[in-house]
């Protein structure tokens, strides 16, 4: 992660580089993520699934789109569903005021979450 001084250089001018949308503005490059402009810790997997649900805000993504995206690999519906719920799980702990009533990942039912911003 950046120090505190170099948080500030977080900028969305190099399109490439960072991922911006409502309160997250994230580095691809260096993999630091600010929250409310706040740097927040993430475990590198719940990193890439973050990374996932922003390229695709607000439209919700299919558990096989977040697995594929995020981790490389195909799975089965439900073998993704499995596996994106702990991710997401993981990741709502860190960005949620209240992971068990989140009000930025959102499930949708039978198919992905979707990320509001």
């Amino acid at each position: 992660m950046t120090s505190p001084g170099s948080i500030n250089k977080f900028s969305c001018s190099e399109s490439d580089r960072f991922l911006c949308r409502g309160p997250f503005t994230i580095d691809l490059y260096k993999r630091d993520t600010l929250f409310n402009k706040k740097e927040i810790q993430l475990p590198m997997c719940a990193f890439d699934y973050l990374v996932t649900l922003l390229r695709h805000s607000p439209e919700p993504v299919s558990y096989k789109t977040l697995v594929a995206d995020s981790q490389g690999f195909q799975l089965s519906r439900l073998e993704a569903q499995d596996l994106a719920r702990v991710r997401i799980y993981m990741l709502r702990k860190v960005i949620e005021e209240n992971a068990q009533d989140p009000c930025y990942i959102l499930a949708v039912p039978g198919y992905g979450y979707r990320l509001v911003t």
